[in-house]
């Protein structure tokens, strides 16, 4: 005869093994997880759901089950968190039922929305690189914590778009998850100046893109997939993490520095102003045209602060550039004082960061857009001898899941 156990595990796996997309079930909402979900379950099975929040209780939609995960979505908020408020935009409002996927966090107090983001990132340490953050002390004593950024609403902030184009020839963005295109005819999070309102309205047939971005006060339209010339897209970003590290860095005279994913070279730009009697400084980035722009706009800087900085670009991989540093030099002259990396999401790897080893850089400023490969990658450097000396992070994309953080490490090697 069965137990009472064996007879809950038996109906729990029945249960699992029932659901399929399209079922709705009945839940109640745990932790906050990374990716714009939170955590439910449902038997002994997982499912990570949109559009909910910590301590309620709803009705979810299964939208997507594979051999690892379950998603779900939220269609009907049975009870109510304290936090939950009426989005600004109706294509995220409860009341549509396809909702737009560039925000994750609309439904949420702009306030909760900020400790949910600190405890993603903690997470994210304690889980990838067992380091506890809220134990963690700077060498200033300054303790972890995300920062809000102007405009305190959260919306108004973002000045570069992409939006897809519907079979009607009008602007759109995807659902989480899906190739249906959500037509709309303005976004809140956007910066006034990009006109989303204006655009929305013309007829886009031919086209399967549309991309606004806001460069030097100027609205600019591109229809390609090639990548474009990168900058942080929130209206604050370069002078809140330029400020952070300016008040953690000191950059010695004589110091070579590594720009490594550099874009258009801003952070380049702001060691030269930060420290104007630098040795050398290098801007490696796979966009040619980045590299292009950079060029110039160095030329003119460097006659005004210190034309003897030694300067070099390179429109190349990070990898590939690492390696060929490597093996053209000898161990005693691989030594870069400074690296500067703004790498994309999936942040660097075991290899850039070996050879950031034996180059010997002695400083490491780490700018990352996510704090899982982020953490991963803290525990690589701590393998390599790389201690945390700052850390902080930003709420740079606010109403949606990502988070913006400076780290800067330093070398036990002399």
């Amino acid at each position: 005869m069965k137990s009472d156990a064996q007879n809950t595990d038996a109906e729990s796996v029945r249960i699992e093994k029932k659901l399929s997309v399209g079922d709705v079930v009945e839940i109640e909402i745990k932790d906050v997880a990374h990716g714009g979900h939170f955590v439910a379950h449902h038997g002994k099975q997982v499912i990570f759901v949109r559009h909910a929040i910590t301590g309620e209780k709803v009705k979810a939609i299964i939208t997507r089950i594979n051999n690892k995960i379950m998603l779900a979505d939220t269609i009907e908020v049975l009870q109510p968190s304290k936090y939950r408020v009426t989005p600004s935009c109706e294509y995220v409002s409860d009341q549509q039922k396809i909702k737009c996927g560039g925000c994750d966090f609309q439904h949420i107090n702009i306030e909760y929305q900020r400790e949910l983001k600190e405890k993603i990132v903690i997470d994210q340490f304690y889980r990838l690189a067992k380091f506890d953050l809220r134990k963690f002390k700077s060498i200033d004593s300054e303790d972890f914590h995300l920062k809000s950024v102007a405009p305190a609403t959260g919306l108004g902030w973002r000045t570069r778009m992409n939006f897809a184009v519907s079979k009607s020839g009008k602007m759109g963005m995807f659902p989480h998850h899906s190739n249906e295109i959500l037509e709309i005819k303005d976004c809140q999070i956007a910066d006034s100046r990009l006109n989303v309102s204006k655009f929305a309205t013309q007829n886009w047939n031919g086209k399967t893109k549309v991309s606004l971005e806001l460069f030097a006060e100027q609205v600019q339209i591109t229809h390609a997939d090639v990548p474009g010339v990168f900058w942080q897209s929130h209206i604050n970003a370069q002078e809140t993490l330029t400020d952070y590290i300016g008040e953690k860095l000191i950059v010695k005279p004589a110091a070579k520095v590594l720009d490594l994913y550099s874009g258009l070279g801003v952070f380049g730009q702001f060691i030269l102003k930060l420290q104007p009697n630098i040795a050398a400084l290098t801007l490696v980035d796979t966009n040619v045209e980045s590299i292009k722009i950079a060029k110039s706009e160095f030329a003119s800087l460097l006659k005004q602060i210190n034309p003897a900085v030694k300067f070099n670009t390179s429109a190349s991989e990070v990898l590939k550039y690492l390696r060929s540093e490597v093996q053209s030099k000898k161990s005693q002259e691989r030594t870069w004082d400074l690296a500067i990396v703004d790498p994309p999401r999936s942040g660097l790897n075991s290899q850039i960061i070996d050879l950031l080893a034996q180059l010997k850089v002695s400083e490491l400023v780490y700018i990352s857009c996510d704090p899982a490969s982020l953490a991963r990658d803290f525990a690589a450097l701590q393998s390599k001898n790389y201690h945390l000396n700052h850390i902080r992070s930003f709420d740079l994309f606010p109403m949606t899941q990502h988070i913006e953080t400076v780290a800067i490490f330093g070398s036990g090697v002399e």
